[in-house]
């Protein structure tokens, strides 16, 4: 059992069980003691629960559900209280709710995995923020506008040719006529 606060101080508890999971893959078709699978052939169960906000935020209300009642709130009420922070420490609780599970059931495998992945997403997180700080903006811009213009002069120079061009039109058909109907609006039986 792992606690954590939301953003008005109100305590909440993450506990799992085979209770608690049975009810949660009966609701939301998870199966939180196979953090592995995936329903779909997507990312799996533990991959969305790191990088899947919506889809953490329903098994967080799903895990929490019974202290709906005691914290006088709904789930409307209960998003509504899950800043950012509060959806951190949220999922941090799951994450080591979820470990201690595997690990007490004998599955040290399956709680290595689940350690490893909030290890992961942490270190993609702050890779990734490196990279986005390190973008030059006003060079990236000067590249970008520098392409647009030699797009511009490319195209124009070498196209010439507008769509009401003869090279565009269809020369006439023998009849005189270039949508290949009959000009007194008769049916063409074909050749004869």
């Amino acid at each position: 059992m792992t606690t954590f606060k939301d953003s008005q101080g109100r305590d909440w508890t993450i506990t799992l069980n085979l209770g608690v999971a049975i009810a949660i893959k009966a609701s939301l078709k998870v199966d939180l003691l196979q953090p592995e699978s995936s329903a779909d052939g997507g990312p799996s169960v533990l991959q969305r629960l790191g990088t899947d906000e919506m889809f953490l935020g329903e098994v967080l209300c799903a895990l929490m559900a019974d202290q709906f009642e005691k914290h006088d709130m709904d789930e409307a009420k209960v998003q509504a209280a899950f800043d950012g922070e509060t959806l951190l420490a949220a999922q941090t609780a799951l994450y080591e709710e979820l470990a201690d599970f595997f690990q007490t059931r004998g599955r040290a495998d399956r709680a290595t995995a689940v350690r490893r992945q909030k290890e992961i997403i942490e270190k993609a997180v702050a890779a990734v923020a490196k990279k986005v700080e390190a973008i030059n903006v006003d060079s990236l811009i000067e590249k970008t506008v520098a392409e647009i213009a030699v797009d511009l002069m490319t195209s124009g120079a070498t196209s010439g040719a507008l769509p009401g061009d003869s090279e565009s039109t269809p020369a006439p058909s023998p009849s005189g006529s270039s949508s290949g109907c009959p000009k007194d609006g008769s049916a063409s039986s074909g050749p004869a």
